[in-house]
């Protein structure tokens, strides 16, 4: 925890810029230290100390204290947290925060105790006494900050070890249990209001701590000790039972937390399309001065159809910074951003081709494949569309956002819906991808093979050209980065140093997905009426040339059009006639192919064509006669050789249905 706090607000770019410019200080400065003081049950007392030097003044100006404060308990999001303070203290030129944490330490068996802290990624100083000290340092750059944390265990503990590889403290220790509590013992559910479809495979995923469905707590204010209690959860016809989380023992005065991260039924929650109810369930059973108790409770919560996305983990009245207003978006816009969709990947193979460039082999690649699929929107009328807010109307945190095959389908798609669209097809051809998400706007930025960035202001499409709206990335990029703080008046940008940046590769590596979404046929665009041309060297948009160079220009597209459209009928598994199928080529929609010989390993490669040769990474160049839809024959070795086109999945009739509404 102690570690995560530091980094959660001196290096990360969701908290504010400030943070940053401030690191430099802190490698001069004290260390930052923290001080938990354990209970004999288990609670924790958490006190932080961070000195802040010449540095005080201008955070005390611009952070919040409770802010800061509040950092820390984000780590373990769905532990008890209670009695949270925060405070400046002129004359020390500090800020101190202290909590309480229910069940930090839990019991492994009677008498022995361990913290979990993996994840905090310290080295273990020295034991004494009843104090364990350890110790880290978080680097940026060439400036450090050194991380003290001292773990003061109860009195008469024994037997304290830290086990490395484990990450994890144990200890001895009995409670002094008190023998005049007059109480009961209490069991509290407790579950979001919200849960949303298009996360249904990060939910399962605890490390993702702050994305727990529901949590129970049960607290023994009886004098008698707990025995065998168990916990298991489940979400009613959405989500299996969880296994029973067990506990031998929970002394009096001692609290058990116990947090639910449902593996959800997928495919199920792929198919909503509107916001449903369900129901939390939570089971428990305990044995108590010799009898056993048995009972359960359940909370109501909605599922929100999988284009709604809750962009803040917290309820209104808690959000106490901008960032509040936007915690879960670099999660919710990764579980959005989906490159190996078809559609996706139809999309990417078509522009790379026509483009004529590998994206990824240099800045000039990968600047033609982004102008390409400029061109590509523009064409085929692909617009900015303003905002819709969610079902519930009373809460602004709540918007319908659409898959890039949902903008595709609609021709049409807010800042959000357009960053997406553009970051995956940025992925999908290998590039490294960012949406970057500031105060009331979304906008995509590509990092290119050379290292420098290329943000693009998506939402001038059908009005400017793509050099326009790289220069508008690039300025919108200098505001949230916190270059550029005046507007040419000299007047203050309020919303500059001000962005989110959701690093779609880095959440995609740990774990966030995209649902699996309805299967679409090869020709996916075409059947939509998408339109392809070749753009020229010498201009950016049609716009930008004399009525006569556009209308030959409109012929070369025409013919270029033509032959597309042939290419994109090789698209799909060819099996050799007379074959029972050992023998095929399979023309893949985003360029690649896979070819398979009877007693030879399948070949995997790359494929382009033209009206009459098909040529393959391997070094083949075929000629090629389409008789119809479903006869190809190629000639190979002089050979002419018949293939026939293999049944391929339709779309179904209630495919409009199942798809996006906005």
């Amino acid at each position: 925890m102690f570690r995560k706090f530091c980094s959660r607000y001196v290096c990360s770019c969701f908290i504010s810029v400030l943070a940053i410019a401030m690191f430099s200080s802190f490698a001069k400065a004290a260390p930052v230290t923290f001080t938990v003081t354990v209970s004999d049950v288990g609670d924790a007392l958490f006190q932080v100390d961070w000195p802040l030097a010449e540095k005080y003044s201008e955070m005390k100006k611009n952070a919040d204290p409770l802010y800061l404060a509040r950092s820390l308990s984000d780590v373990s999001a769905w532990h008890g947290v209670e009695q949270m303070k925060g405070e400046f203290v002129d004359s020390l030129q500090s800020f101190k925060a202290s909590m309480t944490q229910r069940s930090y330490a839990t019991v492994a068996r009677p008498g022995k105790w361990q913290i979990d802290m993996r994840g905090e990624d310290m080295s273990l100083i020295n034991i004494s006494e009843n104090v364990a000290t350890f110790g880290s340092a978080l680097v940026s750059g060439q400036d450090a900050v050194s991380v003290i944390a001292r773990l003061v265990l109860p009195e008469g503990s024994s037997r304290i070890h830290f086990d490395e590889a484990a990450q994890r403290l144990t200890y001895d220790c009995v409670p002094q249990l008190a023998t005049n509590a007059d109480g009961d013992v209490e069991v509290l559910l407790d579950a979001k209001e919200k849960v949303m479809s298009s996360l249904a495979k990060v939910y399962g995923e605890e490390d993702f701590d702050s994305f727990w469905v529901a949590r129970t707590q049960v607290l023994n204010s009886s004098n008698h000790t707990l025995q065998n209690l168990r916990i298991r959860h489940r979400v009613a016809g959405l989500s299996s039972w969880s296994g029973w989380k067990k506990h031998r023992i929970v002394y009096p005065g001692q609290t058990v937390v116990e947090p639910f991260f449902p593996v959800f039924d997928v495919e199920e929650l792929s198919k909503f399309t509107d916001t449903r109810v369900a129901m939390v369930e939570v089971e428990y059973r305990y044995e108590i001065d010799g009898k056993t108790v048995t009972d359960s409770d359940s909370r109501k919560i909605k599922v929100l159809s999988r284009n709604e996305a809750l962009w803040a983990s917290r309820r209104p009245e808690d959000r106490l910074d901008w960032t509040d207003h936007y915690d879960n978006t670099p999660m919710v816009i990764s579980a959005f951003c989906n490159s190996n969709d078809p559609v996706v990947q139809e999309i990417a193979g078509a522009v790379s081709r026509i483009n004529g460039g590998i994206p990824q082999a240099s800045d000039e690649g990968a600047i033609g494949f982004l102008r390409a699929f400029w061109r590509f929107l523009e064409m085929n009328r692909v617009a900015y569309q303003s905002p819709a807010v969610g079902a519930d109307a009373f809460d602004r945190n709540l918007q319908h956002v659409k898959y890039p095959r949902d903008v595709i389908r609609n021709r049409a798609g807010t800042c959000v819906d357009l960053a997406i669209l553009w970051a995956s097809v940025a992925k999908a051809v290998g590039l490294q991808a960012y949406v970057l998400v500031v105060p009331q706007h979304a906008f995509p930025v590509v990092r290119l093979p050379s290292g420098e960035l290329c943000p693009i202001e998506s939402t001038l499409i059908l009005h400017q050209d793509f050099e326009t709206a790289r220069q508008s990335g690039i300025k919108s990029y200098r505001i949230a980065d916190g270059q550029l703080t005046t507007d040419t008046n000299g007047n203050p940008i309020a919303h500059a140093g001000k962005v989110i940046d959701s690093d779609i590769n880095a959440m995609q590596s740990k774990g966030v997905h995209c649902l699996d979404l309805p299967l679409v046929a090869d020709g996916y665009l075409l059947r939509l009426g998408y339109k392809i041309e070749l753009p020229s060297t010498n201009r950016d948009s049609s716009r930008s040339a004399d009525d006569s160079a556009q209308e030959n220009r409109q012929s070369d597209s025409d013919e270029r059009l033509e032959e597309i459209r042939q290419v994109s009928k090789l698209v799909g598994k060819w099996v050799r006639d007379g074959d029972s199928g050992e023998n095929f080529i399979h023309l893949h929609s985003n360029g690649t192919v896979t070819i398979a010989a009877s007693g030879k390993p399948k070949l995997d490669g790359t494929w382009t064509a033209d009206r009459s040769t098909i040529e393959t990474s391997f070094g083949d160049k075929l000629p090629y006669e389409l008789q119809d839809d479903n006869k190809l024959v190629l000639s190979i070795n002089r050979d002419h050789v018949v293939f026939h086109r293999v049944a391929t999945e339709r779309l179904q009739p209630d495919f409009e249905h199942r798809g996006a509404t906005g």
